[in-house]
């Protein structure tokens, strides 16, 4: 798409985005959650169905764990180059998946090794897809499609790329990082999203500058785990049984509940600050639960940016 098409289609971009405004300007939790999950009226019908489907691990057969990803020899890296030299952009990924291998066991690459091989990077989007309106870039799992804007941003190039390389497709079923989406809709998307920024930031070095009230959720969720490096390996493994385990052991369901719906809805609007101090109240207790001193004081250091901030 040239910078002309573009231009020309900023109508039809604008008229999506009054649309989502709607929705947007309500500012009010409950109405954005059930505005968005309308459609699922026969599945996850309430909370209740939400946490026994999603927090039973009723899914875990769909995603595969480490030991069942392919076997990875020493020359995995370069085959995985040799594919990306055939995409757009192949300068800029290279430079990326250098820094994913360097900080990342390839072991735990399934995912990308796989998908590379029919990944496809195109510079435009479907006039008619509505996240245009909310987001520079985007990753279709079920197509195996990176979109970017026609003036490509290296840092969004980054973020997609990373969906990339933790995501697949089976059975009508995307997942992606943290994030499980089937036809009645999408759960655990702020999650992933803002953990797609952190790692984003911590692999590639860029500043965070997209979802970042689910990014800095995101970072006091990480200190749950005792090595943070485990929650990073299960992002790129689909590992949600994993969070939502190391969750548990401190936090209640209803509690867990509570903050991925939140994040959801964070992902698609900037919260009130009301709602943000809420969420962050609420973690702070839950790490204090853990009875670490590190990981208080590092929560403390956290949640005083915040504060400082808000």
């Amino acid at each position: 798409m040239d910078v002309y098409s573009f231009i020309y289609g900023l109508p039809v971009l604008l008229a999506e985005g009054l649309i989502s405004y709607e929705i947007f300007k309500e500012r009010n939790v409950k109405k954005y959650i059930d505005y968005e999950r309308k459609k699922e009226k026969e599945y996850f019908t309430s909370k209740a169905q939400f946490m026994n489907d999603l927090l039973s691990y009723q899914l875990k057969d769909y995603i595969p764990k480490p030991t069942t990803i392919h076997s990875c020899s020493s020359s995995t890296a370069e085959k995985i180059k040799e594919e990306i030299r055939r995409l757009n952009n192949n300068q800029e990924l290279e430079s990326l998946l250098d820094k994913i291998l360097d900080y990342i066991p390839v072991e735990y690459l399934g995912n990308l090794i796989r998908n590379i091989k029919t990944l496809e990077i195109l510079h435009e989007k479907p006039i008619n897809n509505s996240i245009i309106f909310r987001s520079l870039g985007c990753y279709y799992c079920n197509k195996n499609i990176i979109y970017l804007p026609p003036l490509g941003i290296i840092n969004t190039l980054s973020h997609e790329f990373l969906h990339a390389a933790s995501s697949f497709y089976k059975d009508g079923l995307s997942i992606s990082g943290f994030s499980i989406g089937n036809k009645y809709g999408k759960y655990f998307s702020g999650l992933n999203e803002g953990y797609t920024e952190v790692l984003n930031s911590r692999i590639f070095g860029f500043e965070n500058n997209g979802y970042t009230s689910c990014y800095k959720i995101c970072l006091l969720i990480e200190l749950l785990f005792d090595n943070y490096h485990d929650m990073e390996q299960a992002y790129f493994c689909n590992n949600t049984d994993l969070l939502i385990e190391t969750f548990l052991k401190y936090g209640t369901k209803d509690e867990f509940v509570y903050i991925i719906e939140y994040l959801d809805v964070f992902a698609t609007t900037i919260p009130e600050v009301e709602e943000m101090e809420a969420v962050i109240s609420l973690l702070k207790d839950i790490i204090s639960r853990t009875n670490n001193p590190d990981k208080i004081i590092r929560c403390e250091e956290l949640t005083r940016e915040e504060q400082k901030k808000i």
